[in-house]
């Protein structure tokens, strides 16, 4: 049984992951849960001691801690949770020097350097560690990306979903990476630039690839709540909506299968290159649509 102790409570996903694994038989999670793992620790930060008593309360979470620390020897793997991405080194950095096999949510982080520095921990102790949206690990998006090969090669898309660029949990960065992490899984890495722009709440940024694609993000902070792709090939186009009741449970066993194995599902310059990506859309922002290439970023 692997023992995962799970870190913020004040995120939706605590729940999510939590009941997947500790509330087998639940007819909630009827055909929703994993087997074989179990989330047996709790921390929130004291403003957030409410929550964290109900998440453990709802999740038959065995253990609440008063320091992140008080895990360590307790559990096999950990997994970080805040909403806000500023929190995410400072508490997944004792994990690491441990060598816990450590998930770390999205956002990765909500700055280069945060992001540098876990990897670059990681690097150091040896542990294994992962970051990615749900959306990344969702056996539909996985399907939709192959299916391009069928049109190949693509040329050019466009991604569509909810972000708040003035969230208080990051900005940008929150929600942001969901769409990120949609293009950089279906059109691949290598991004050269980005120019953004915001009208209202709602923002488009063009992505130029270092080959031939060209891609736009429509982050949507003042329209409907949607997630919405499209692919334009030589040979024919692609549209595709991701959704599906078991992301979470998707997610979660690629970072169970991790923990097994040692092996990361995602390099390091993947997990960065999403960081790189939102830095060079904010830095856009913050300069009227000046163009950003994250060759320039520090």
């Amino acid at each position: 049984m692997i023992r995962i102790g799970i870190v913020g409570s004040d995120n939706s996903h605590a729940d999510r992951f939590s009941e997947i694994c500790n509330l087998v038989g639940d007819p909630k999670v009827k055909g929703k849960t994993v087997r074989g793992a179990r989330v047996t620790h709790l921390f929130g930060i004291p403003e957030h001691a409410e929550r964290t008593k109900e998440v453990s309360t709802n999740n038959k979470i065995e253990h609440v801690v008063g320091r992140p620390e008080d895990m360590i020897g307790e559990i096999d793997a950990a997994m970080v949770v805040f909403r806000h991405g500023g929190l995410h080194y400072k508490f997944a950095k004792p994990f690491i020097e441990a060598g816990i096999p450590t998930f770390v949510d999205k956002p990765f982080t909500c700055s280069l350097k945060d992001a540098r520095a876990i990897i670059e921990l990681a690097k150091k102790k040896r542990t294994p560690i992962t970051s990615y949206s749900t959306y990344r690990t969702s056996s539909n998006t996985a399907k939709f990306g192959a299916d391009l090969a069928n049109i190949a090669p693509v040329t050019a898309g466009t991604i569509t979903g909810p972000c708040d660029i003035k969230s208080e949990y990051g900005g940008v960065y929150f929600y942001g990476i969901h769409v990120v992490e949609l293009m950089l899984t279906v059109f691949g890495s290598g991004v050269k630039s980005i120019s953004a722009a915001e009208n209202a709440g709602n923002v488009i940024a063009t992505v130029k690839y270092k080959r031939d694609k060209i891609i736009g993000l429509n982050l949507l902070g003042k329209a409907s709540y949607v997630f919405h792709l499209t692919a334009f090939g030589k040979n024919g186009w692609r549209e595709f909506r991701p959704q599906g009741d078991k992301l979470y449970t998707e997610g979660l066993k690629v970072f169970l299968q991790m923990v097994k194995t040692g092996k990361k599902p995602l390099t390091y310059a993947q997990m960065l290159e999403s960081i790189q990506v939102l830095a060079a859309i904010d830095r856009s922002l913050k300069t009227k649509g000046r163009e950003i290439l994250l060759a320039d970023l520090k």
